[in-house]
């Protein structure tokens, strides 16, 4: 055994040197991106259902993040070729219908496909503009894959109940001098309760618009920016002290990370989008790049599908941050795996971080086939179901071939059985039309004039003249008379 035991020591290196040559090159065949969207102005949401109040478009610093997010995609992923020549059946950019998504979509663009790749052959006919590159995008009623989060009725139960719950009430005794201190402002006062405070549930609202004036009222120049003095209340930058901003920004993060983490919403939020990228990731000719332009509960929401979560970083998504999967293929043995990738702003000098997953023993990628098995027999219309979602139309859709197959399922024998009665009836309504008539119509041509006669079936007598006669049968019914 001693024997044995040293030979396996001195094989198994060369075993191991043996397994590094064979598993060949990795290369990339898809990639996914899901983007927050860039900076933009003040948002209000509800804390109810989520929807927003204000449009929060775009500023001019939000599509420079996206531009430099596209960038740093393209000089990343370089090898991939994937950014060389824009070729649109290759290439799909998909959006919430949100001004600040589309126009983050086409900032990311521009930075991701340069004008040399949009025009390789030099055929553009418009004066100093790349070609565009379509962004598409869906109704927001029916938008079930990027603005899952606001389609989701149960997911809304659950915020109720959370909101009520000791955690939640806990989390707010334990930060109650902020939060009395952010509803004296006078910017938030409609933010706060009957007691002075600002309640954990207003908390995104009040935190949105600092966050915006931190980001957008910085000195340029000879002074504050257009986009900075635009704003609601350009001074909100100076209502908080670093200190009591940073606890804000943490605060924030656990209230969002509480509202979207793994335990409240599992598969409601990410679940759709999650099916859309394995479905085109099997389907090799779909394209190899896709964006969605999306929000920072879109990505929350995909992570918590996951069972992952950002709650350790202390903060959520930042604007131009990005999800981004990566669809591998090692070039000799053929197996893919899939890779996780988060960049959490869009600066080049930030690196991106792995995300391990945990249903595959928290290895740095996972195969392929054991990312999709997590998710066989779930589908589009199970979410639906989950959800309550009786409105979008991808769900409308599913309740009507739904309710159509169980009908005629459950109701096959009764179907048969009317249709052979069907059949019976017309078959003795045409029988009796031929042979089972007690009267027909004849033509009384007198004074030169038709007028139907009513004639009995009788049967008719020959007459030495070579006329004819009809029997009359007695009947207990009176006669029409025929008017001359």
């Amino acid at each position: 055994m001693n024997h044995l035991h040293r030979f396996c020591l001195l094989v198994a290196p060369l075993f191991a040197v043996v397994g590094v040559f064979v598993r060949g090159e990795t290369i990339v065949k898809q990639m996914h991106v899901i983007t927050r969207h860039g900076s933009r102005y003040p948002l209000e949401k509800q804390a109810d259902n989520l929807q927003e109040n204000t449009p929060g478009s775009l500023t001019a610093y939000g599509q420079k993040q996206m531009f430099d997010l596209g960038m740093w995609v393209k000089e990343t992923y370089n090898s991939t070729g994937f950014f060389q020549v824009y070729v649109p059946w290759e290439v799909r950019l998909e959006s919430s219908s949100f001004d600040r998504t589309l126009v983050s979509a086409d900032s990311f663009a521009m930075g991701a496909f340069d004008y040399a790749a949009r025009d390789p052959r030099g055929e553009n006919l418009l004066p100093q503009l790349p070609p565009n590159i379509p962004v598409y995008s869906t109704d927001n009623e029916d938008d079930v894959y990027i603005r899952s989060y606001d389609k989701c009725p149960a997911f809304h139960d659950k915020l109720q109940k959370l909101y009520s719950t000791q955690e939640w009430q806990d989390m707010e005794q334990k930060h109650l001098s902020l939060l009395q201190r952010l509803g004296q402002l006078e910017s938030f006062r409609n933010d706060a309760d009957s007691s002075g405070k600002v309640p954990l549930t207003n908390l995104w609202n009040v935190f949105d618009s600092l966050h915006v004036a931190k980001t957008e009222c910085t000195l340029s120049g000879e002074g504050l920016t257009l986009t900075c003095l635009s704003l609601p209340n350009p001074e909100d930058r100076f209502a908080l002290n670093d200190a009591e901003f940073e606890e804000l920004e943490q605060l924030t993060s656990s209230v969002e990370h509480l509202r979207y983490g793994p335990d409240q919403a599992d598969r409601l939020l990410g679940g759709p989008l999650l099916l859309r990228i394995i479905d085109r990731m099997e389907r090799h000719l779909s394209g190899n790049f896709f964006l969605y332009s999306a929000h920072y509960a879109t990505i929350l929401g995909v992570l918590s599908a996951l069972g992952e979560s950002l709650e350790s970083t202390g903060t959520i998504p930042d604007y131009a941050s990005a999800l981004i999967f990566l669809l591998q293929e090692d070039t000799t043995t053929g197996q893919q795996h899939i890779q996780v990738v988060y960049k959490k702003d869009s600066r080049a000098s930030t690196p991106p971080t792995v995300i391990p997953l945990g249903f595959c023993l928290n290895e740095v990628t996972c195969p392929a086939a054991t990312f999709a098995t997590r998710w066989k027999g779930y589908s589009i219309a199970e979410w639906c179901r989950e959800c309550g979602n009786r409105n979008a139309g991808v769900c409308l859709d599913y309740m009507v071939e739904e309710y159509e197959g169980e009908n005629f399922g459950l109701d096959e024998p009764l179907v048969a059985g009317l249709l052979i009665g069907f059949g019976t009836s017309a078959a003795l309504s045409l029988f009796c039309c031929f042979f089972c008539s007690t009267t027909k119509i004849k033509w009384d041509k007198r004074d030169g004039q038709e007028r139907p006669v009513k004639q009995s079936m009788a049967p008719e007598i020959e007459n030495l003249d070579g006329s004819t006669s009809s029997l009359e049968v007695p009947s207990s019914q009176q006669k029409e008379p025929v008017m001359a």
